[in-house]
Order: structure tokens, then C-alpha cells, then sequence
């Protein structure tokens, strides 16, 4: 899967972490197994890389990319019996960039349909909902009232005065 750009967003989310096994030999990459004392790294070990590179490796067989815990068929069936009651935030800062990279990567297409569905379906209205929601009362209080810190005994207490 060929990038057009490159944003912030997708650069942090290149970032994560899967766990691979490698399927060859690599050598004088011992080091990105810390438990072992070889340069090399023998093949069927298993380690933890940058989604940016396993996908390279992954091209080129060197590495099989292993789903990790949060995309598995249970989250996968969490997310359609109600996915606005999951904090996807709390398993990955860019859960859904990098589950539909991961989906394409592996053809994982039950993936990127559950994905598609979590983000563009109930949650999405959810989301959506509260956000607006949360910025319309955060603006009406600010209009309507006056935030007064006052320091008691080195504590700071805010007082709300209506206006």
C-alpha cells in the first residue's frame, strides 16, 4: 500500500508496535532481541517491531505480522455488539489507522469492515453527539458565568458566579 503523503498522524501511527516472528535467519539482528546472546537473530523468533518496518520485511518474507490482542476476534465482536462502549484510545492512540493498515497488509478484510463499521456507524454518531454537545455547554457557561480562583491555605478553589 503506496502512501500519496505523509502527515504526523500517519508517522506516530507507523510507530506501533506488532508482535513478527521472523521467518529467516537475519543477520546482526540479534539486538532487536534483548534475551538473546547471539548477533544474529534465528529464524521463528519472536519480536516486537515498528509497523512500518514489519510491513517491508513482511513483503519481502522475512517476517509474518501477528495481529495484535486489540484487533482479534474477540475486540472484533466487542465493537459490533456496541462500539461506542469501547475506549479504543486506551489500546492505541490511532487504533484506526493502524487497524485498516494492518487489515490491508494481512488482506484481514473482516477487519477493515469491522473497523469501517465501528468508525462510520453508531460510534461515529456517539462521538459526534457528545463532542458537540460538551462544546455547546462549555460555551454557554462561559457566557453565563464568571470563574473566580481564590487561594485558601495553598489550596486553589474555583467559585462559579452567574453573571
Amino acid at each position: 500500500m503506496k502512501l500519496k503523503s505523509l502527515d504526523i498522524e500517519t508517522i506516530l501511527g507507523e510507530e506501533e508496535r506488532l508482535p513478527c516472528t521472523f521467518l529467516v535467519d537475519a543477520a546482526d539482528m540479534g539486538c532487536l532481541d534483548p534475551t538473546l546472546h547471539s548477533v544474529d537473530l534465528p529464524a521463528k523468533s519472536r519480536v516486537s517491531l515498528p509497523l512500518w518496518i514489519a510491513n517491508i520485511l513482511a513483503e519481502k518474507s522475512a517476517v509474518q505480522i501477528e495481529l495484535p490482542k486489540h484487533f482479534g476476534k474477540r475486540m472484533r465482536e466487542d465493537i459490533r455488539a456496541g462500539p461506542e462502549a469501547i475506549k479504543l484510545r486506551d489500546f492505541s492512540f490511532y487504533y484506526f489507522e493502524v487497524g485498516l493498515r494492518l487489515g490491508a497488509i494481512t488482506e484481514d478484510s473482516d477487519l477493515m469492515m469491522t473497523l469501517r463499521q465501528a468508525i462510520s456507524g453508531d460510534r461515529f454518531k456517539t462521538v459526534t453527539y457528545h463532542t458537540l454537545f460538551r462544546l455547546v455547554y462549555l460555551s454557554c457557561l462561559r457566557c453565563i458565568c464568571s470563574f473566580y480562583p481564590i487561594d485558601v491555605c495553598g489550596w486553589t478553589i474555583v467559585v462559579v458566579a452567574q453573571m
